[in-house]
């Protein structure tokens, strides 16, 4: 097991590091850790417009698929459409020649049965 710390160290550190705080900073050093801050932030910036970029392509890209899909989806529900008519047109037609058929076999019977009386 490693040595436990000392309780004491902990506040010396605490304390140095308000000691530092307090430390009169010369002007050019404030110059220097500004200009690196701005640097670091620019840098920040640059690699979020990137992110953003990135995000913007990805986003039209799914509107683009979007999009697309949607218009397949309408021209199915079209061609549903399309099909269902056809077949419900085919079908009256297959009725009404299949009960023309049925009327005149009936009247084929009711002859033959008016001959036969």
């Amino acid at each position: 097991m490693p040595p436990k710390k000392d309780k004491k160290g902990k506040k010396k550190k605490a304390a140095s590091k308000s000691k530092d705080a307090g430390e009169i900073v010369s002007p050019e050093d404030q110059i220097r850790l500004l200009q690196s801050q701005t640097s670091s932030l620019e840098f920040q910036l640059a690699c979020k417009a990137e992110e953003s970029t990135a995000v913007i392509a990805v986003c039209e890209d799914l509107r683009s698929a979007l999009a697309e899909a949607n218009k397949q989806h309408q021209e199915e529900k079209q061609l549903t459409a399309d099909i269902s008519a056809t077949m419900t047109r085919q079908f009256k037609s297959m009725q009404h020649q299949l009960l023309e058929k049925i009327a005149e076999r009936e009247r084929i019977i009711q002859n033959l049965r008016d001959e036969l009386l």
